[in-house]
């Protein structure tokens, strides 16, 4: 995921007064092991930002 997550999240509301939406498909299931084996989605800021778009296995399989 971009490091610049969480800056835009605040960036962007209070430059331009827009809301900002995190995710717009199902997380690929290659790119959910490859991030739960970096610990990326331990933070609670991620936590917030996948729910989202964590679905099941053959979901994200799907997206692969």
């Amino acid at each position: 995921p971009c490091p610049y997550l969480s800056h835009f999240a605040k960036f962007i509301p209070e430059k331009y007064g827009l809301k900002v939406i995190f995710g717009t498909h199902p997380i690929p299931q290659n790119y959910f092991i490859t991030h739960t084996n970096l610990k990326t989605w331990d933070s609670e800021f991620y936590k917030e930002v996948i729910k989202d778009t964590l679905t099941d296995e053959a979901t994200r399989k799907l997206y692969d």
